[in-house]
C-alpha cells in the first residue's frame, strides 16, 4: 500500500508539471488533458510517452485535489486578566428585635370607692383578781380585774372527803404536765404507773395549774365526759378548751377559794342613765 501511495504522489507531481508545461506551450500539439472539478486525467499514452512505466499498465488514475480545510495557524490562549483577590464578605449583623409596644390598659370605669376600715381589735382580757370554784354548781368562776366574769363547767371529786374546802393560790403553771400517781392513789391500785409523761394518755391533759394544798390542781384531762360530774380524786377538772383559756387569764399568786354552796349571783352591771329630754326652740 505504501508503494502505491508513494506512486500516486510521483503521477502527481509529473501530472501537475505536464499542465504548466502545456499552459506555458511546451508541447506542440497541446496534451488534451481532461479535468473535472475535483481531478484532471491524462489519457494513458501522454503519461507513458512522458514517463516509459508500460511495464506497469496503470490505469487512468485520478488525483483528486483535496487536501481538505487549511488549518489554522496555532494562536496561544490569552491569559485571563489578573484580579485581585476579593475579600470574603462580612457577615451579617443580626437585625435588631423591634420591642413589642406594651398593650395599653383602657382605664377602669369610674366606681365607687369602697375602703375597708379595719376594725380596732378588741382590748385583751384584764388579768384574773380571784377564782371561786363551786363544789354544788360544780363550776368555776374567774372574775377578772375589770369586775366582769367567766364561769366554766368542772368534774370534782367522788366524795366531799376527798374535796378540800376553803382558800389557796395558785403556786406553779405548767403546760404539758407529767402525771405522778399519790401515795392514796397507789394504795388503792399499786397497778398504777410511777408517772405518765405528756401524751394523749395522760390524765391532766395539756395545762395544770398546782395550788398550795400539796397534791391538788386544776388542770385538763383526757375523759371529757367526766366533765360536770363528782368522778376525782380531789383535783379539779375542765375541758381542754376551757383550761386552755383559764391558763391564759390566771398568774401565780392568783387566789383560788373552793366553797361548798352555790355560787353567788353576780351584781347587775351599772345601767347608764337616761339623757335629759331638750325641746326644740
Amino acid at each position: 500500500m505504501r508503494g502505491l501511495w508513494g506512486l500516486a504522489g510521483v503521477i502527481g507531481g509529473a501530472a501537475i508539471g505536464l499542465i504548466a508545461a502545456d499552459r506555458m506551450g511546451a508541447f506542440d500539439p497541446p496534451v488534451p488533458v481532461a479535468v473535472s472539478p475535483t481531478s484532471f486525467i491524462l489519457p494513458p499514452a501522454e503519461i507513458e510517452a512522458a514517463f516509459p512505466l508500460t511495464a506497469l499498465a496503470v490505469p487512468p488514475v485520478a488525483i483528486p485535489l483535496e487536501f481538505g480545510p487549511t488549518p489554522r495557524p496555532f494562536a496561544a490562549p490569552e491569559p485571563p486578566p489578573l484580579r485581585a483577590p476579593q475579600p470574603a464578605p462580612l457577615p451579617e449583623a443580626p437585625k435588631p428585635i423591634a420591642a413589642k409596644p406594651a398593650p395599653v390598659s383602657k382605664p377602669a370605669p369610674e366606681t365607687e370607692r369602697v375602703v375597708a376600715v379595719p376594725k380596732a381589735a378588741p382590748p385583751p382580757s384584764s388579768p384574773a383578781e380571784t377564782i371561786l370554784i363551786s363544789v354544788a354548781d360544780r363550776r368555776l368562776r374567774v372574775t377578772l380585774a375589770d369586775g366582769s366574769a367567766r364561769s366554766f363547767p368542772i368534774a370534782v371529786g367522788r366524795s366531799r372527803d376527798l374535796i378540800p374546802i376553803g382558800t389557796t393560790e395558785i403556786v406553779r403553771k405548767r403546760r404539758n404536765p407529767t402525771w405522778v400517781p399519790t401515795p392514796s392513789m397507789r394504795r388503792k391500785d399499786p397497778t398504777l404507773p410511777a408517772a405518765v409523761p405528756p401524751g394523749p394518755r395522760n390524765p391532766m391533759g395539756l395545762y395544770a395549774l398546782d395550788l398550795g394544798w400539796t397534791y391538788y390542781r386544776i388542770h385538763g384531762t383526757n375523759e371529757p365526759q367526766s366533765i360536770g360530774r363528782a368522778a376525782s380524786s380531789g383535783c379539779f377538772r375542765m375541758l381542754p378548751k376551757d383550761i386552755e383559756a383559764v391558763f391564759g387569764l390566771v398568774s401565780t399568786g392568783t387566789k383560788v377559794t373552793v366553797i361548798e354552796g352555790r355560787l353567788p349571783k353576780l351584781p347587775d352591771p351599772p345601767t347608764e342613765a337616761p339623757l335629759p329630754e331638750t325641746k326644740a326652740l
